[in-house]
């Protein structure tokens, strides 16, 4: 990877890894209380990063015309998305307090409790096939922007711009304490090496500092 590879770079300081590693550690860490607003924060990064990365890529190539016919196609596919509508039905049948009936609840709850230790099982096996190396100088970079400043600037924006409830605020905080997102582990260095995976694996290995210094800080 260049040191200064801007888009790289940029992808791994603000992706985090919301449904591989934010999901079970609120699930195992936190009360139950806090999983709504997980579900909230994981039906809308996906969306808001796509939309985002698309206005983002238009500027760069000077298509700000095509900026319009970008969001068109990134809404819609994020529309079709089975994890934002499975979030969307499930908050809905929340709100109108539907139980699941008998047997059929049964084998959802028992999916919805594997859910943590699945995510985890599959997170270690995306891992694997990841190595360090290459330029672990710029890895090193990229892994202190995501896991240092980003939820310090979601902490400084939920304290002192938004007023963002303590609740919501410092699980916004824990979600911008995850590691990168596993998507960017697919981003190519200029001499051939895999640095995006490199990236992801460090950033891996060094959350678990960030996760824990927020979890000694939580109010």
């Amino acid at each position: 990877m260049a040191f200064g590879s801007p888009n790289l770079i940029a992808a791994a300081a603000s992706h985090a890894n919301v449904m591989h590693l934010a999901l079970p550690a609120t699930v195992l860490l936190l009360a139950p209380g806090f999983r709504v607003p997980l579900v909230i924060i994981i039906g809308l990064h996906g969306l808001l990063m796509a939309t985002i990365a698309a206005l983002v890529n238009d500027v760069r190539k000077n298509n700000a015309g095509n900026i319009p016919q970008s969001l068109g196609r990134v809404l819609s596919k994020q529309i079709k998305s089975p994890i934002l509508i499975a979030l969307v039905v499930g908050l809905v049948l929340k709100e109108v307090g539907f139980a699941m009936p008998g047997e059929v609840g049964t084998v959802v709850y028992l999916i919805s409790d594997a859910a943590a230790p699945v995510a985890l099982f599959a997170l270690g096996g995306i891992l694997a096939k990841y190595s360090l190396g290459g330029n672990m100088q710029g890895a090193f970079v990229a892994s202190a922007l995501k896991l240092a400043l980003h939820p310090l600037i979601v902490w400084a924006l939920g304290t002192y711009v938004l007023d963002v409830r303590a609740t919501w605020m410092w699980l916004a905080v824990l979600t911008a304490a995850m590691p990168v997102a596993l998507g960017v582990g697919n981003s190519q260095g200029g001499e051939g090496n895999n640095a995006g995976g490199t990236i992801v694996l460090l950033s891996t290995v060094l959350s678990i500092a960030s996760i824990a210094a927020v979890r000694y800080y939580w109010p």
